[in-house]
C-alpha cells in the first residue's frame, strides 16, 4: 500500500491537478481503473498465492496465523486503491467538506466495526472491519462522483 500510494502521489496527483474539465477527469479516472487497478490486483493475487513463501522468507513462524486474515486485508487494500482515485481528486480540487466526510465515515465505521467484531472474532474481526470500512468509503466516493463516473461528463442532470 505504501509503495502504490507513494507512486500515485508522485504521478497521479500532478496529473489530476493539471486537468481542467470534467471530461478530462473522467478520462483520467477511466485510465486509472483500466491500467493501475488491474496491475495492483495482480500484485495482490501474487501475494495471496505466495503467502506461505512470503511469510517464511520475510517473517518468523509466529506470523503464520497472518494467513487467516490476509484475504480481508488484501480485499481492503484493493478497495482502498480504488478509492484513492477519487480521494486524490478531493485533494487537488480542494473539496474539504467531502474529504472530511470521507475520513469521518472511514474512521468511525472502522472503529465501530472493529470494536464490535473484536469481541467475537478477535483479530480477524478487526481486519474484516478494515475491508468493510473501505467498501463503505468507496460507495460514498462513488455517490459523491456519480455524475462524473456514471453519466456523460458534459451532461447536466
Amino acid at each position: 500500500m505504501m509503495f502504490i500510494s507513494s507512486g500515485l502521489t508522485l504521478y497521479y496527483v500532478p496529473k489530476l491537478a493539471s486537468l481542467k474539465t470534467d471530461k478530462d477527469l473522467k478520462i483520467e479516472i477511466k485510465k486509472y481503473f483500466v491500467s493501475i487497478l488491474p496491475i495492483f490486483l495482480i500484485i495482490l493475487l501474487l501475494v495471496f498465492f505466495l503467502k506461505d513463501f512470503i511469510i517464511k522468507m520475510a517473517l518468523s513462524k509466529e506470523f503464520f496465523e497472518v494467513k487467516t486474515v490476509l484475504i480481508w486485508q488484501l480485499i481492503g487494500d484493493f478497495v482502498k486503491v480504488a478509492t484513492l482515485a477519487f480521494g486524490f481528486i478531493l485533494s487537488v480540487k480542494a473539496m474539504v467538506i467531502k474529504y472530511i466526510a470521507i475520513e469521518l465515515l472511514f474512521n468511525l465505521s472502522y472503529l465501530a466495526l472493529a470494536k464490535f467484531l473484536l469481541v467475537d472474532y478477535s483479530i480477524e474481526g478487526v481486519v474484516f472491519s478494515y475491508m468493510v470500512a473501505n467498501i463503505l468509503t468507496l460507495f460514498l466516493m462513488l455517490w459523491f462522483f456519480r455524475k462524473l463516473v456514471f453519466f456523460n461528463a458534459n451532461q447536466d442532470e
